[in-house]
């Protein structure tokens, strides 16, 4: 569960002061559903009683990232401010969980990378919907390029021109192979293709093996953990991040016969690049804010928030690659996920044109209906955070991606653990770069 803080304070200004400890310590409590209470902890600060040790010793790491993580790096007493949080979450947490307590700050690449190697797994291993995709770019159906090209070297290994023999396809396909997907399965999909030829059992053409492939969620599943899924786009408070995995030449092939997958994933996520562009959705609504809290939004200031994003994105000066020629699959998360969920189209792969396109929907559609204010301290304030996050995911996303790129933004996964016992519900996740850190760990 995300704890939620006042839109106008920072962390150390909610939790680090006061009883901020202990009501941080309370939802601790609360979503690892344990034993215990406020007054308790509170008790335990102020006479430093160790408690009862009921529980496995774990290990609790407190990781500021974002603007918080800029803040504790740059000025020394927001740091010891955090050291000091950290002692006090131990202190009150020794009645209730046996375990150290840590201060853990990612590097900004870090945490870049850890989100990308959650995804990555999640991919993988999770719930990812791959039916009724709407078409992209041209009308062409998703993956329908990638798989013209896949299968007509599979026609070359057979001297042909559209159509390919079982064995061509097989080996064009290898690296699909894991999980449901095997040799026989593979058989299968060429089966029902020459079936649905006229070249007899022996050949199939490409464009039926194309049709067969796009109609199979296990095989569309696999194509994109092992070829589409080329990063991930995020975005927070300060600034946005694009990782982008290796070109697929690059990556190293799985071992036969599976090898270890964890493995395998973290040379892809050494090998992985991490761009960083300093600007994010707090930016229009703190310090000089652009976005006045005591005035409804209008149109004129949504252009001037374009125009600094744009700004910032060439002052970034972006690599090639970024500049709107980002193709695959991209898997949106942290904010660029709450945008989508905003406009309607989280959970759905979408091509890059109709996911930009339903966020301006959305935007105008506030402008035309807008939030209304809620009062504080006697006065009326408006909450512009729907209107900056949607705009500069437009922004961003419209910039790096290209224009053939798709894109699914998606937080809350379901997915098969390493172990499942029978009859167990697969487990729900969060697509967060704490995740990509406990692989980590685990690999």
């Amino acid at each position: 569960k995300k704890m939620q803080m006042d839109t106008d304070k920072t962390f150390l200004e909610s939790y680090c002061r006061g009883d901020g400890p202990a009501r941080f310590c309370q939802a601790l409590l609360d979503n690892f559903q344990l034993e215990g209470g406020l007054e308790r902890m509170t008790s335990s600060l102020s006479a430093g009683s160790a408690g009862s040790r009921r529980n496995k010793k774990v290990k609790i790491l407190i990781g500021p990232t974002g603007a918080n993580r800029a803040s504790a790096l740059k000025d020394a007493q927001v740091g010891e401010a955090l050291e000091r949080f950290t002692e006090d979450v131990e202190q009150l947490l020794r009645g209730y969980v046996q375990g150290d307590v840590l201060l853990f700050i990612p590097s900004e690449s870090d945490e870049a990378t850890y989100e990308l190697w959650a995804t990555e797994w999640l991919v993988s291993q999770g719930d990812l919907s791959v039916e009724n995709v709407a078409p992209g770019l041209n009308g062409v159906p998703f993956a329908g390029m990638e798989l013209s090209q896949a299968l007509t070297r599979a026609a070359r290994m057979a001297d042909q021109a559209s159509s390919c023999h079982l064995q061509g396809f097989c080996r064009e396909f290898e690296d699909l192979v894991g999980g449901q997907i095997d040799q026989s399965y593979l058989t299968s999909i060429f089966n029902q293709a020459a079936a649905a030829g006229d070249l007899g059992s022996d050949l199939a053409e490409i464009s039926l093996i194309s049709e067969v492939m796009r109609t199979s969620p296990a095989t569309m599943r696999a194509l994109i953990k092992n070829r589409l899924f080329n990063g991930t786009l995020s975005a927070g408070g300060g600034s946005c991040q694009i990782t982008v995995k290796p070109e697929h030449s690059e990556r190293k092939p799985k071992a036969k016969g599976g090898g270890d997958a964890l493995l395998s994933q973290s040379a892809t996520m050494r090998n992985s690049e991490f761009f960083s562009i300093p600007i994010g959705n707090k930016t229009p609504l703190t310090g000089d804010a652009l976005f006045p809290r005591n005035e409804p939004m209008t149109r004129e200031l949504i252009l001037a928030w374009r125009a600094r994003i744009r700004d910032q994105i060439e002052a970034a000066e972006l690599p090639h690659k970024l500049e709107g020629n980002l193709r695959g699959v991209y898997i949106g998360i942290s904010a660029v996920f709450y945008a989508a969920d905003l406009a309607g189209c989280s959970q759905t792969l979408l091509p890059k044109g109709t996911f930009v396109a339903k966020l301006e929907q959305k935007i105008e559609a506030l402008l035309a209906n807008p939030p209304p204010p809620t009062e504080k301290d006697g006065k009326q304030v408006y909450d512009h955070r729907a209107f900056s996050n949607l705009t500069l995911v437009a922004e961003v996303v419209r910039r790096v991606m290209s224009d053939t790129a798709w894109i699914v933004c998606k937080r809350n996964w379901k997915a098969a653990p390493i172990v499942l016992t029978e009859g167990q519900e697969l487990p729900k996740y969060v697509a967060t770069w704490t995740l990509g850190f406990y692989l980590n760990q685990a690999a």
